[in-house]
């Protein structure tokens, strides 16, 4: 079912892909992919992650890079990135406004 579902929903591109691959050449093709950078690789990999969890459903181990969504009552800084020394107030993510204080500190 996964296989049908990836072949509706992505055939086409990959198709099309590999039509632009034999028109630009695979010398220049694998020339390119040569020079793909870490980052480039990290943002692929992002997406195509991101895209099998909301399309198919595949991925089998949670993804670190997606984080889950905040509710009204979520605070805005964790606590585990405020000092221990700063009791500036802490906004949710329902406030209008969110204070900075929690990121601001001064060190004695």
């Amino acid at each position: 079912m996964a296989r049908k579902l990836w072949h509706q929903r992505w055939d086409d591109s990959f198709q099309r892909l590999a039509d632009l691959r034999t028109k630009v050449n695979e010398i220049t093709w694998d020339a390119a992919l040569a020079r793909a950078t870490d980052r480039d690789r990290m943002i692929s990999h992002l997406l195509k992650r991101r895209t099998r969890s909301v399309t198919t459903a595949l991925a089998a181990e949670p993804d670190p890079f997606i984080l889950p969504m905040p509710g009204p009552d979520t605070l805005v800084v964790q606590n585990r990135w405020i000092s221990q020394n700063n009791f500036k107030p802490n906004s949710r993510y329902r406030d209008d406004i969110w204070s900075l204080g929690p990121l601001t500190d001064n060190p004695p």
